[in-house]
């Protein structure tokens, strides 16, 4: 595979080791690398370590650091351990849709643009769809800058493209009964403005 069209995997870890290796289970075989950034405790590291000997998930390298609450401090600090020119970033309680991991590779290899507007359905543990919104998930390394803000999505410069709505991501979220309702107003509209746009995919 050219190098150009090859692919990291960006994951932020702080504990949840299953959550996570159901995750990876995910989008391994998509992934020519997965790059764990790990706040967890000393013990959970540790079991993330022998869980990867164990499974042979010779794709992950993970990068210990200390938790600081949010994960954003270490964005730019991930986003330079990833070895390769395209960015996949996904949360460990998300879950990326089958039309999404059959044809991701194939968003990378035609793409015209720097980075894709992936859509993030939102919902309660029990299913319910509070709302969604669309997000700065897939993009070329070189292009992206995160600024450090919480929930914000990287800087492109560049080209964006909004995929359409059949690639989607899940989110589950057992708290969305008490949101706050700016915090949705703002998801909703956060991506609504693109450096440069493109049509939708």
């Amino acid at each position: 595979m050219m190098e150009k069209n090859k692919l990291s995997t960006l994951i932020f870890c702080k504990d949840g080791i299953d959550n996570l290796l159901e995750l990876i289970q995910e989008v391994y075989s998509f992934s020519d690398e997965i790059v764990i950034v790990d706040s967890s405790t000393p013990k959970n590291h540790l079991l993330l370590l022998k869980r990867r000997r164990e499974m042979k998930l010779g794709k992950l390298r993970i990068f210990p650091v200390v938790a600081l609450g949010h994960p954003e401090p270490y964005q730019m600090y991930g986003l330079r351990k990833c070895r390769y020119q395209w960015i996949f970033y996904i949360d460990t309680d998300e879950r990326p849709n089958k039309h999404l991991k059959k044809n991701i590779r194939e968003l990378i290899k035609n793409a015209r643009c720097d980075a894709f507007l992936v859509r993030k359905k939102e919902l309660d543990k029990n299913g319910k769809r509070y709302f969604d919104s669309y997000q700065r998930r897939l993009f070329r390394k070189k292009k992206a800058h995160y600024t450090g803000n919480v929930f914000y999505d990287p800087i492109i410069n560049g080209v964006e493209k909004k995929l359409n709505k059949t690639y989607f991501l899940n989110h589950h979220f057992e708290y969305y009964e008490n949101l706050d309702k700016s915090y949705i107003a703002f998801r909703e509209s956060s991506t609504t403005t693109f450096t440069r746009e493109a049509a939708p995919l």
